[in-house]
């Protein structure tokens, strides 16, 4: 009787292990699932109030790819672009790669100059220092990062922001308060841009990547 019990105890173990591994994958992802909508949901009532499709904002926002950006976001409260390394690009290796840019993109950067007025070292300059020549143009969701900036408008989502950042940011309450409302208000005004610009060229938001900031494409604008 003990062998017999014995042979059953490994293979009951081993489901019941499953079994709890299972059903924690499936709270965190419905626990993932809920805070996408608490976070979303005020933002995707002001889309809808302001003339965007409900059926579609809601598909958006429910889909895998949606993603409220804590992390991605809170760098933008910790981010000093004054310690930044700009003497990097003023070495040999980078002046010569943004030369060779020019030659190889002469024509093209003539044209803009002609038609904007903006010089074509400028132009080339400003591609240097935001994507290397347009070879990295970032790896966050565009629409995640301006959604979820959009949506501190919303105290309660600001509160939950500032609980994140506060021990890691030269900020103040007062000084992350206001940064946070000039700036939901911004993303609102780029993503619905964004939206408009992605149904007219038939993309799907969420494949458009980007800066931790928003900015996308090689100019970062």
């Amino acid at each position: 009787m003990l062998s017999y019990r014995k042979f059953w105890v490994k293979p009951i173990v081993f489901l019941v292990s499953v079994l709890f591994f299972y059903s924690c994958s499936y709270v965190h992802t419905a626990a993932h699932a809920d805070n996408k909508v608490t976070y979303f949901e005020s933002l995707q009532k002001r889309l809808v109030s302001d003339g965007f499709d409900e059926k579609e904002i809601k598909a958006f926002y429910n889909a895998p790819q949606a993603d409220f950006e804590t992390k991605g976001v809170s760098r933008y409260f910790m981010h000093n672009e004054g310690k930044l390394n700009y003497g990097q690009f003023l070495k040999k290796g980078p002046l010569e790669r943004a030369r060779i840019y020019m030659k190889k993109h002469k024509t093209k950067l003539a044209e803009a100059e002609k038609t904007y007025g903006v010089n074509g070292r400028i132009i080339t300059a400003i591609l240097l220092v935001e994507t290397r020549l347009g070879t990295y143009t970032g790896k966050s969701s565009v629409f995640n990062i301006l959604s979820t900036m959009a949506s501190l408008a919303d105290t309660d989502i600001r509160n939950m922001l500032w609980k994140k950042v506060s021990g890691s940011t030269r900020l103040s309450r007062q000084e992350f308060e206001a940064k946070a409302e000039k700036k939901s208000g911004w993303a609102y005004k780029e993503l619905k841009a964004f939206l408009k610009y992605t149904n007219r060229e038939k993309i799907t938001p969420s494949s458009i990547y980007g800066s931790y900031a928003g900015a996308m494409g090689i100019c970062q604008f």
